[in-house]
């Protein structure tokens, strides 16, 4: 009887899945494009420090701080939170020589461990940064291609908007685009008092396609709804400031985004992360496959897959904007009207023909669909440009 009880603990043990967050999430500490010590990317994409970029500690202006990512187990709950596995809470296990702890870290169990705290010291500009603060205890006309001729400042206020060109035949070449000349566009700002970097990376696509819609076990076209000119779409790379590496990416949405880390993204050569485009809406996403803007199994179609139509953004790389820095910023970036007409089509008019040629009980499903999908994703208007949307400042997660 106690050997066949052995064996049925062993086969136990063989059959429980280790947690994910037992697995350590790395990522290489030197990628080749943030190479260590390098002056010149410092003074892009750092200007607070008097050191070289990623060299392990940042002077915050009295305060140096270290980032401290070994750990020690300190208690564990396996049940509740994202796919009820749990939590797990730890201490930093080593804090370097002459630093103190700032903070515990804890994270759910559904993923590899990832994450890190600080430690800090007075720095020798300000040796007394952690004593504590006394009193403080609580008609139409041409783009030029650097668009040099668009109207600059003021705002929107529909005296212009861009267009595509009146000759049919040039007008198909422009909405289709051209993946070989392409330009990503570099806004680079630092972030959380300069502990990191964010690198935001803009791609403009000159039309977006007709959008689609899922009605249960139908997908159907929606006509003209979701056709607009111009679509600004963007990701966004976090880098740590203390050693160099890719720690997050935000991939941007309709009105919103996703920030993910590391562990949760794919790559290509080396340390490329891949994003997928929405067929028609270009919205990014980290994985392949459909997901519904919607509520349970209706929504608006967002479809992507892996393709031969790919874009690699450090080909032709172009830094347009370096916050807290002085640069000269291309002109088009200051334009605030619409890169886009207005739709010349009535929409309530589509959504009614669409409509009729649906079944009785899709009819309400249909109407739910469309009363919650924001305005720019049905085309009522041409998009503004990058520096005129919220999140071009700060932490866009926010």
């Amino acid at each position: 009887m106690g050997n066949l009880l052995n064996s049925l603990a062993n086969m136990l043990m063989k059959k429980k899945k280790p947690l994910h967050i037992e697995t350590i999430s790395r990522f290489s500490t030197q990628p080749r494009d943030f190479p260590q010590g390098n002056l010149l990317l410092y003074r892009v994409v750092f200007v607070t420090r008097r050191v070289g970029f990623a060299t392990g500690t940042i002077d915050l202006g009295g305060l140096e701080v270290c980032q401290v990512s070994s750990f020690n187990k300190i208690w564990a709950t396996h049940e509740g939170g994202p796919d009820n596995l749990g939590a797990t809470f730890y201490e930093p296990s080593s804090i370097p020589e002459g630093f103190f702890l700032l903070g515990h870290y804890s994270q759910c169990n559904n993923k590899p461990l990832f994450g890190w705290v600080l430690g800090g010291r007075p720095s020798a500009s300000d040796p007394s940064s952690l004593a504590r603060p006394t009193g403080r205890e609580t008609s139409p006309s041409p783009v030029e291609p650097d668009g040099s001729n668009l109207p600059q400042g003021g705002s929107d206020d529909d005296s212009y908007w861009l267009d595509l060109p009146v000759d049919d035949s040039t007008k198909v070449g422009v909405k289709k685009g051209d993946l070989d000349t392409a330009n990503a566009y570099f806004h680079i700002k630092p972030m959380f008092d300069a502990t990191f970097t964010d690198i935001a990376i803009w791609v403009f696509y000159p039309f977006n396609g007709p959008t689609r819609a899922k009605l249960e076990f139908l997908t159907i076209s929606l006509g003209k709804i979701g056709e607009h000119v111009g679509d600004w779409e963007h990701l966004t790379l976090r880098v740590s400031n203390f050693d160099g590496t890719l720690k997050s990416v935000y991939f941007s949405k309709h009105s919103g985004g996703t920030l993910l880390d590391v562990s949760q993204l794919e790559f290509e050569n080396g340390n490329k992360p891949v994003a997928y485009a929405s067929l028609n809406g270009h919205t990014l996403y980290s994985k392949p496959g459909l997901v519904l803007q919607g509520n349970g199994r209706n929504g608006i179609r967002n479809d992507t897959a892996k393709g031969k139509a790919v874009m690699d953004t450090g080909v032709r790389a172009a830094v347009v904007a370096i916050d807290h820095l002085t640069t000269v910023e291309p002109s088009w970036l200051s334009y605030s009207r619409k890169w886009g007409p207005k739709l010349s089509y009535e929409l309530a008019k589509e959504i009614e023909r669409v409509k009729k040629v649906l079944p009785g009980r899709l009819k309400e499903s249909f109407e739910k669909v469309i009363s919650g999908v924001p305005n720019e994703v049905l085309g009522e208007e041409g998009p503004s440009g990058p520096k005129m949307k919220n999140n071009w400042n700060g932490d866009e997660k926010y």
